[in-house]
């Protein structure tokens, strides 16, 4: 009988745990490391744009220097202070005339350096002229300034600001009326505007320029009329009166 009940008991026994089994939801299978790996998923990252660096800024290039014993021509004729100072320590000494600088028109590397002025000049007598020259003065490496070379134009003007008369600008660059007339009246010829010297009020206007002769190499002083219809022509030339004029001597 005890038999029996033991036995009877055992087969209840596996009957419950069978059930216990087909309880268990469909589909869900104890996890193993093959089907971790085949599962898992690397967290998604976002797309980040490369950063663009701006361009590298070009390097500034030197304005080239002038070869030794070629004359450059100054970027501006208006002049500065210190080209005042120096044009005023090199002619101080000189006696007979009063020079007094209008335009920086350029240097030459030598060893040292030579400068060009276009100066108004005048005799120290009573109702002198008003001239105009291209002062050439030295300043060496060491040593004092030395003034070598005037060259006078064949151009005069008895007095300057009078009503109707030659009047200089407040600066000799020239205006935009002086620069369309030139334009117009040196067109074919081989003169290069570098400076307004002068202007007069007629029945239009004139002006006075200064302007490099290119076929000659050399300074002439061109007066041009501008007429009150528009049109413009060369009125006169001076040249100057001798290129190698020796420099009024100093005491």
């Amino acid at each position: 009988m005890l038999k029996q009940y033991c036995t009877a008991l055992l087969c209840l026994l596996v009957v419950l745990g069978l059930c216990a089994c087909s309880a268990q939801p469909a589909g869900l299978q104890p996890e193993t490391p093959e089907t971790a790996a085949e599962t898992f998923e690397p967290p998604a990252v976002e797309d980040t744009e490369e950063p663009v660096l701006a361009p590298l800024p070009e390097p500034e290039t030197e304005r080239e220097a002038p070869a030794p014993h070629e004359w450059a021509p100054a970027e501006t004729v208006v002049l500065t202070e210190d080209q005042r100072n120096l044009f005023a320590e090199a002619t101080q000494a000189l006696v007979g005339a009063v020079y007094t600088p209008i335009a920086y028109l350029g240097s030459e590397v030598v060893e040292g350096e030579t400068h060009r002025y276009l100066c108004r000049t005048q005799a120290v007598i009573p109702d002198a002229p008003y001239l105009y020259a291209v002062v050439e003065l030295y300043e060496p490496l060491r040593g004092e300034l030395t003034l070598q070379k005037l060259t006078t134009f064949d151009f005069e003007v008895p007095a300057l600001g009078l009503l109707g008369g030659w009047a200089e600008p407040e600066t000799p660059e020239l205006t935009e009326e002086a620069a369309a007339a030139f334009s117009q009246a040196a067109e074919g010829t081989d003169y290069t505007a570098v400076a307004l010297v002068c202007s007069q009020v007629v029945s239009g206007a004139q002006y006075c320029i200064l302007c490099r002769d290119n076929a000659a190499d050399d300074y002439a002083l061109v007066i041009v009329y501008a007429a009150a219809d528009g049109s413009a022509e060369i009125a006169q030339t001076c040249l100057p009166l001798d290129l190698d004029q020796a420099v009024i001597g100093a005491d």
